[in-house]
């Protein structure tokens, strides 16, 4: 797809890609040879000082972020211009096509970006994140932080996680624990880690537990002991279910990586949820696959 569309700050440009997203419109477009990433969403002028403010405290803990060309409020839309890292692929692309020499160099730059996170001395991180992979990019040898919306940042004893926020008990438990906990987000980072690289898996998990305290490396001790879903999912309470049932996916894929890729990718489709918890009959679904899937390398 090509055509053309006027934006601030830049002027008419060529519409180059639709990227998927869940709560705004991502574009990849072109002016004069430079390609730009253009996310578009509805809001009022307070989400710009917010996610100015996420930028700035991630930033703070160290983390190298993606700059903003344009923040502007648009016809009741908010526009937000970046350089477009992506061309080349995100993190998540990347890995996948990566050497095991270059991967292992990848994912050793992304932990040691993210340390100050990891190693946070408190349970309860200041500012949220969302470790999945496409969130970051690669350029000059660096790896950039790319997603500011919705501003994961707290507001006295409120926070944020999505726009529109959940109202479900169990999703919004789920998402602070991911994006605000540090273990969830450590948790998160090796099994998003492992779906990209699962011939890597020991080694990620090696080094997520490196970056890790005590209290979560212990935890990871008690995870890679586990053998079957019954022991596992005891490890979790209800609404983080899903996290088991893909770190278990991704230790089952370290046993044949390059004949994987299709049942770990259904794990974590069938493992997706946003606004409402999984199904019981989802969940029933997910064992059964997973059930099948460990007795085919028993």
């Amino acid at each position: 797809m090509e055509r053309e569309i006027n934006l601030p700050e830049l002027g008419r440009v060529r519409i180059i890609k639709n990227l998927p997203s869940n709560n705004r419109k991502v574009l990849i477009v072109e002016k004069e040879g430079e390609y730009y990433v253009v996310k578009i969403f509805h809001g009022q002028e307070e989400w710009i000082d917010k996610i100015f403010s996420y930028r700035q405290q991630l930033e703070n803990f160290g983390i190298l972020c993606v700059p903003i060309i344009s923040l502007t409020k648009f016809e009741n839309q908010i526009i937000e211009i970046e350089p477009a890292l992506t061309v080349r692929g995100d993190l998540a692309e990347r890995l996948e096509k990566s050497s095991q020499e270059e991967a292992i160099r990848l994912i050793e730059k992304l932990c040691s970006g993210l340390k100050p996170l990891l190693s946070y001395p408190q349970d309860d991180l200041p500012v949220g994140i969302d470790v999945v992979l496409r969130n970051f990019a690669v350029k000059d040898s660096k790896i950039y932080y790319l997603d500011f919306f919705p501003p994961k940042i707290r507001l006295g004893q409120e926070f944020i996680l999505e726009k529109p926020e959940p109202t479900d008990s169990k999703v919004i438990k789920a998402g602070y624990y991911r994006h605000y906990n540090k273990s969830g987000v450590a948790l998160t980072l090796l099994i998003h880690l492992g779906r990209a690289r699962p011939d890597l898996w020991l080694y990620i998990h090696q080094l997520i537990a490196a970056y890790s305290d005590q209290k979560f490396q212990n935890y990871l001790v008690k995870l890679s002991a586990v053998k079957d879903l019954k022991d596992g999912i005891g490890l979790f309470p209800s609404e983080r279910c899903y996290l088991f049932y893909r770190y278990f996916a991704c230790y089952l894929a370290s046993f044949s990586p390059n004949e994987s890729r299709q049942k770990l990718d259904q794990i974590f489709h069938l493992t997706h949820f946003q606004d409402k918890p999984l199904s019981r009959e989802r969940l029933k679904i997910v064992r059964k696959e997973l059930e099948k899937w460990l007795k085919e390398i028993q």
